[in-house]
């Protein structure tokens, strides 16, 4: 795999690193994004699509109000045009119920919600009829693994041939979780290079393996995406903006509502990166990669 430019400063965390360090000192790079989030209001002039959502109650912890209604509030007070989402009930109980409701939900908030149809490794019975029907439908535009909590089903495992199969042949992007998950760093690169029409979202950035790895998977192999929805490491935004070799290849995500909006857009908003590559990372990249233009997420 390609190097991450000399990034790696022997497991030190991102924050602890000299080439991290030093972005305390520079200036925030003050703008109207910044003046209206300083006095609350929706930011303006900026397409931010939330790659990873979610939607539904969960069967796990309590969600404060996990249904379209109250997401679309929260989306509207940030500014946030679109968030394409996988429903709670579809990854941890019930995957016919969930991606009905994740459809149902896309279908009567067009522009607002794009859907992912999960794919439940222990549910393969006609699994292959099941994704192309989801996919069929408009505004559903991807695929969700979460092997975690199918009991660790491996990504590479014979169950989830079928995901494969039509990922690949309709050049769908596949989303899967990653932290805390039983798939190795090298099945993830297999997976790449077997299945290179496939654009692989990396869910949460392998955080709880090794953000250099991240780099160097996303910098070895052009259909790996790395999505950011897992900002509380200082520095994080600014690290892979250092480390990749393509910066089309960062997502903005926020894992909602299970994680903060507010917090993590501004997280991109306050990075000490350029304002072009704010632009990309919230919301131009994704549109790019699913081929939507700014004009598919207008009210």
């Amino acid at each position: 795999m390609s190097s991450v430019r000399g990034l790696n400063d022997q497991g030190l965390p991102i924050w602890q690193r000299a080439s991290q360090r030093g972005l305390r000192e520079l200036p925030w790079e003050w703008g109207e994004w910044q003046e209206q989030l300083r006095n609350g209001q929706p930011l303006r002039d900026v397409l931010i699509i939330d790659a990873h959502a979610h939607l539904g109650e969960y069967s796990a912890f309590y969600i404060n109000d996990p249904g379209a209604e109250g997401m679309i509030e929260v989306m509207d007070r940030i500014g946030m045009q679109a968030a394409v989402i996988s429903s709670n009930p579809a990854i941890s109980a019930d995957p016919e119920y969930g991606n009905f409701l994740t459809l149902q939900t896309v279908l009567k908030y067009p522009g607002r919600f794009l859907g992912y149809v999960v794919a439940n490794p222990w549910y393969v019975e006609n699994l292959e009829a099941t994704l192309n029907h989801y996919l069929d439908q408009p505004g559903m535009v991807g695929i969700k693994l979460h092997p975690e909590l199918h009991d660790d089903y491996p990504m590479i495992g014979p169950r989830y041939e079928p995901v494969w199969a039509v990922a690949s042949q309709r050049s769908v992007p596949v989303l899967f979780h990653t932290y805390f998950g039983g798939d190795t760093l090298e099945d993830i690169a297999n997976l790449a290079a077997k299945y290179p029409r496939v654009p692989l979202l990396t869910g949460h950035e392998l955080q709880d393996k090794n953000f250099d790895a991240m780099a160097e998977l996303a910098n070895s192999f052009p259909n790996i995406y790395i999505d950011l929805s897992a900002p509380e490491h200082y520095g994080l935004t600014e690290f892979f903006v250092s480390a990749l070799d393509d910066i089309r290849r960062l997502l903005f995500a926020t894992d909602f509502p299970w994680g903060n909006c507010h917090f993590r857009v501004g997280a991109v908003m306050y990075a000490r990166i350029s304002q072009d590559a704010k632009r990309r990372i919230l919301g131009e990249n994704l549109a790019e990669l699913l081929g939507l233009t700014r004009a598919s997420f207008e009210k």
